[in-house]
């Protein structure tokens, strides 16, 4: 397993100053010990990883102060846990703003034990455009509160324990981040939610969020793989291979947002119909989403399903400063790409309808 501690340390714009290497690596050992304070159940390939989140968020949750451990903390059954956002609204938990610098550092501990070097950097720096928006929104006469880098909260469900199934919840602005852990098992990280706003800045092509590049560089890999047949196929909007009402309309948002627990409908192409090269196009398109996971939490394969339950569809434009809307959709699971109100605001969202919140 890749070793947790050796990604980069917090982004030097955090709203307050970061622990030195030394008192990290010494929280990193303080989450490490805590792990053996009781027996763990043998884990399952991939399940140690479940151990990991436990022992970093005890150690979390033991730094911070009674009032602020009462606020992160709640029950494993309680409504609240399937429930989520994306949006700047406020959430249970707690909050950054009210983090000590030790508290942030063994924060972001914990988030990377679930991210990858490339999901750490997509978290900073979907936090560091809400200081971008905060200036865009203001006028002389009101200032942008809602948009602010400090907006994200952390809320434990259950006791963190590799006995028990327990789960953890980050969200903010454009991220939402759901983990459940179960003994022996992988957790899960369904509903996943990264978003971006505004993308580029005027005068360049290069995105604020380099996730949404390097998903846009395998958009244009998967479509340069196409044949004719596919390429027309894969566009819904321009097929016209039926009458005009059954024609779908570029998908404004991506479509299984909070409160949206059915998948749509199929359209677009089948992974049946596309030449081996475009499948292994559209397998590498998935895989650059879940490269934002750690290894062990990258467990969707288009390769172990039917590929008649295998679609592909994309509307609009292929360029990032383009609208544009695409998805990956099974029978399970699928993964969506859509630009909401410009061009420059864009959404991406991982739902799996049997595992969502650790599924039933």
């Amino acid at each position: 397993m890749q070793s947790i501690h050796s990604k980069a340390n917090p982004a030097p714009w955090a709203p307050r100053a970061m622990p030195s290497l030394i008192s990290l690596a010494a929280l990193g050992t303080c989450a490490w010990l805590a792990s053996f304070q009781e027996p763990a159940p043998e884990p399952a390939e991939g399940a140690a990883r479940g151990v990991y989140m436990a022992a970093y968020t005890k150690a979390f949750l033991s730094q911070l102060s009674d009032g602020a451990r009462q606020l992160a903390m709640t029950s494993f059954d309680v409504p609240e846990r399937r429930t989520w956002a994306f949006g700047p609204v406020r959430r249970e938990g707690v909050n950054l703003a009210q983090l000590e610098p030790k508290e942030f550092a063994l924060l972001e501990s914990l988030l990377d034990t679930v991210l990858s070097k490339e999901g750490m950097e997509a978290w900073r720096q979907v936090r560091e455009l809400e200081n971008v928006l905060r200036k865009l929104e203001s006028t002389p006469e009101r200032v942008a509160t809602h948009r602010d880098p400090d907006l994200y909260w952390l809320r434990v469900y259950g006791d963190p324990d590799p006995k028990n199934a327990w789960s953890w919840r980050f969200e903010g602005h454009h991220l939402a981040l759901h983990v459940t852990c179960q003994p022996g098992r992988v957790p899960t990280v369904t509903p996943f939610f990264l978003g971006a706003s505004p993308l580029i800045g005027s005068g360049t092509d290069k995105a604020r969020v380099a996730a949404f590049q390097d998903l846009n560089r395998g958009l244009h890999g998967l479509l340069n793989a196409l044949d004719e047949t596919a390429a027309t196929k894969v566009q819904p909007g321009l097929a016209g291979s039926g009458p005009r009402d059954v024609i779908i309309p570029r998908p404004g948002d991506v479509r299984m947002g909070p409160g949206q627990a059915k998948l749509p409908a199929p359209s677009g192409a089948s992974l049946a119909e596309l030449t081996p090269e475009a499948a292994a196009q559209l397998e590498a398109l998935l895989a650059t989403y879940l490269g934002l996971l750690d290894p062990e939490l990258r467990t969707y394969r288009l390769s172990t399903i039917d590929p008649s339950a295998v679609h592909f569809a994309r509307w609009g434009s292929v360029e990032l400063d383009g609208a544009r809307t695409w998805s990956i959709l099974t029978d399970t699971f699928a993964l969506e790409l859509a630009t909401t109100d410009g061009p420059a605001h864009v959404h991406a969202l991982l739902r799996d309808v049997r595992r969502d919140f650790g599924g039933e």
